[in-house]
């Protein structure tokens, strides 16, 4: 059985405050990626939607799955 993923990453800060940014490198755009990024170890309250890059997703998916095979 796989142990539940741990939240242990907090979003990247805003570029800018006004407008959608990505949670993993924190600048302006990205797509709706909720589910992917609480996968991904990203803490976020109940209802809050996160957004990222394709490729910033993509690096931040890498690193959970390390981090899981090692056990951390």
């Amino acid at each position: 059985m796989r142990k539940p993923i741990e939240a242990w990453r907090d979003r990247a800060p805003k570029q800018d405050p006004d407008v959608r940014c990505c949670w993993i490198c924190g600048a302006p755009g990205g797509n709706g990626f909720t589910t992917a990024l609480r996968l991904a170890g990203y803490r976020m309250a109940p209802g809050q939607v996160g957004y990222a890059h394709e490729d910033c997703m993509r690096k931040a998916q890498l690193q959970a799955m390390k981090r899981q095979r090692e056990g951390q």
